[in-house]
């Protein structure tokens, strides 16, 4: 990732192709694992209202969520309880959790739709050998930031990351190791965020001058 140019309007990041197809993949992963969320919340909604004697005509059958905390760990951390007490958490989350998905699902998508690639004149497909300049401004900057994010925590389940030395083991493991590269993937996303925040005061400033 290079920074090409900012001004108090928008940040211009350039991306080469391996890192766009990095972007792509994680996003794509990251896309795939709320859908098994959103189908789990189909098939929990379905399950509670046909309990109850609702009817999937009725026009509250989908007005409530899954109360229960998703059982996959990455799942758990983007959607986590919002309370300590187990009941308020599951009320919560029963009215919330599919909206939530929702922001987290259009976030992903304005940085997927950032990340595609120029298309051949003749041929309508994607050029992949071209590094992609990506424009952020201050409307797409929270987008960026919270999928990212979003992408790193679940890396940080998947390799099993509860505190800071659970990440200086991974460091100390073996180059080859392959949770040895998915951590040095999620200190790469750290970066760009750390990139993108630092630009952010300037990126405000034309709102405050506006």
């Amino acid at each position: 990732m290079r920074i090409e140019s900012y001004s108090n309007k928008d940040l211009l990041l350039s991306f080469s192709p391996h890192e766009v197809a990095i972007l792509r993949q994680l996003s794509d992963s990251l896309v795939a694992l709320l859908a098994t969320r959103k189908s789990q919340k189909t098939s929990a909604q379905a399950d509670d209202m046909q309990a109850g004697g609702m009817h999937p005509n009725d026009a509250e059958y989908f007005s409530s969520g899954p109360r229960d905390l998703p059982a996959d760990a990455a799942l758990a951390r983007l959607l986590p309880n919002a309370y300590e007490d187990e009941e308020e958490s599951s009320d919560f989350r029963s009215i919330t959790e599919g909206s939530l998905i929702s922001q987290k699902l259009n976030d992903i998508n304005i940085l997927q739709e950032a990340l595609q690639h120029k298309l051949a004149p003749t041929t309508g497909e994607e050029i992949f050998e071209t590094d992609i300049e990506v424009c952020i401004n201050r409307d797409t900057l929270p987008h960026w930031v919270r999928s990212l994010t979003a992408i790193r925590l679940t890396l940080a389940a998947r390799l099993g990351i509860e505190s800071e030395a659970d990440v200086t083991k991974l460091r100390e493991a073996n180059e080859t190791n392959e949770n040895y590269s998915s951590l040095s993937v999620s200190d790469w996303l750290a970066g760009i965020i750390e990139t993108i925040l630092h630009f952010q005061p300037h990126l405000d400033a034309e709102e405050n001058h506006a």
